[in-house]
């Protein structure tokens, strides 16, 4: 994974694999908002609730986490869809898990996000998820 940072007007790039456990290479409050888009399906079950406490630590106080995932009904479609080559069949081989709202919120719980600052909605005719937590 990629991190960027934005101090100066200087970015940063900053190569680390999520899933190795461990602090992410930024201090505590520093992002406004962080984005996970179509990541969260790419990570470890078992390792999700730590990344997601990373990301709290790293977010500001009132910062905000974005995130996306495909619904757990729209694996079949996709896994269709790669072998008919109209998505990344690689990508989609890639997916260690397909979660619903009520499996974000618990992992978000579980990464020590509020639940009451938490938001949940659904686009691209409910094939997909969207996720927004408050620090």
């Amino acid at each position: 994974s990629v991190g960027l940072s934005h101090a100066a007007e200087k970015i940063t790039l900053a190569n680390f694999d999520v899933e190795e456990g461990g602090r992410f290479p930024f201090k505590d409050n520093f992002f406004d908002v962080i984005t996970m888009l179509a990541v969260f399906e790419h990570i470890e079950p078992e390792k999700i609730a730590a990344v997601l406490a990373e990301i709290k630590r790293m977010l500001k106080p009132g910062g905000v986490f974005i995130m996306t995932t495909p619904c757990p009904w729209s694996d079949k479609l996709l896994r269709y869809m790669a072998r008919l080559g109209l998505v990344s069949a690689v990508e989609i081989a890639e997916h260690k898990g397909a979660y619903g709202q009520g499996d974000i919120a618990s992992y978000l719980k579980q990464g020590g996000f509020d639940s009451v600052k938490m938001q949940f909605g659904y686009f691209e005719f409910f094939l997909n998820n969207w996720a927004i937590a408050k620090k």
